[in-house]
């Protein structure tokens, strides 16, 4: 079993392990590997089929040779013919990736009490924002802890809503306004009709995670243009990453408290307005309509409220 404290050697490994993420088979090595961690002893190719429910002889050919790859990679221990457990010597981890708009990436460890190790930038390349991964811990002098990213085990973001462009390739891109998620994403199949240059849309992404060649996606949306004053908190909303679709059970919620509520009843302090036609004052592009003024004729004049 090969050494993986030379980053060059475990990072080439890595990318064989990405090769087996195009093809989209499951399941993939990393999910391999996690069921293996959980499981604490060895388990033998036909455990690891009936886990899955794999019976037909190409399934069990890919996972066999899935489990092969991950021996040579120093991931898996081969104690006897198509018989696997986890080298006592490998330390792993699940963690969730980071990354800042400056582009910078890390991985918050759970095991490590949250802690927030550094990745690489070829490792940042592979990953997006929010990810859930298993990673490789390494632990080297000083107590110093780097991490290898071995996987995908679960990818948050599921669509992206960026800016439709054409590269200089010609090809149909999305650039995404969330300041997070810096990899454009290449469209595959023809674009709507209507999407034109500097729109922004939604793309739903088609690409396995961890897979090599980028983001893929398909359009699902065309949300309007980018220079319209209209859409400006839709675009905020979408480049920090903000919440802006609620649960159905807090919607249900919100109605059970509106349907109940009972609007103050006016006393000497304060006088009811509610029956006058009040028109806002504030203009074409605001987002905040809090300015309004009613203006009515009277013997002496004009009243303003």
């Amino acid at each position: 079993m090969q050494s993986l404290v030379n980053y060059r050697v475990m990072d080439a490994a890595v990318e064989r392990l990405r090769d087996c993420c195009e093809d989209r088979r499951y399941p993939s090595p990393v999910q391999l590997l996690q069921y293996f961690l959980e499981c604490e002893t060895s388990r033998h190719l036909d455990d690891v089929c009936r886990h899955y429910g794999k019976a037909k002889s190409n399934d069990v050919l890919s996972i066999r040779g899935r489990l092969e790859l991950l021996e040579e990679a120093g991931l898996l221990l081969s104690l006897r013919k198509d018989e696997y457990r986890i080298p006592m010597d490998r330390s792993f981890a699940e963690g969730v990736v980071s990354v800042n708009s400056k582009g910078d990436g890390s991985v918050i460890l759970s095991s490590e009490s949250d802690r927030a190790i550094p990745l690489t930038k070829s490792q940042v390349r592979r990953v997006v924002h929010g990810d859930r991964v298993l990673c490789l811990l390494v632990f080297e002098k000083k107590n110093f802890l780097r991490v290898h990213v071995l996987g995908v085990l679960n990818r948050m973001l599921h669509s992206i809503v960026g800016e439709f462009a054409i590269d200089a390739h010609g090809r149909s891109v999305v650039n995404p306004i969330n300041e997070r998620v810096f990899s454009q994403v290449v469209v595959r199949h023809k674009p709507p009709s209507k999407v034109k240059q500097g729109d922004i849309v939604r793309v739903t992404l088609t690409s396995p995670p961890f897979a090599k060649g980028g983001l893929f996606g398909e359009i699902i949306e065309v949300m309007g243009e980018s220079i319209d004053p209209m859409f400006r908190t839709t675009m905020i909303l979408h480049k920090y990453g903000m919440p802006h679709l609620w649960p159905d059970d807090v919607i249900d919620e919100s109605r059970i408290i509106e349907s109940g509520h009972h609007p103050p009843t006016p006393d000497s302090s304060r006088q009811d307005l509610r029956g006058i036609p009040f028109m806002t004052i504030d203009g074409s592009d605001a987002r905040d309509f809090d300015d309004a003024v009613y203006c009515s004729e009277e013997n002496s004049g004009w009243r303003l409220i």
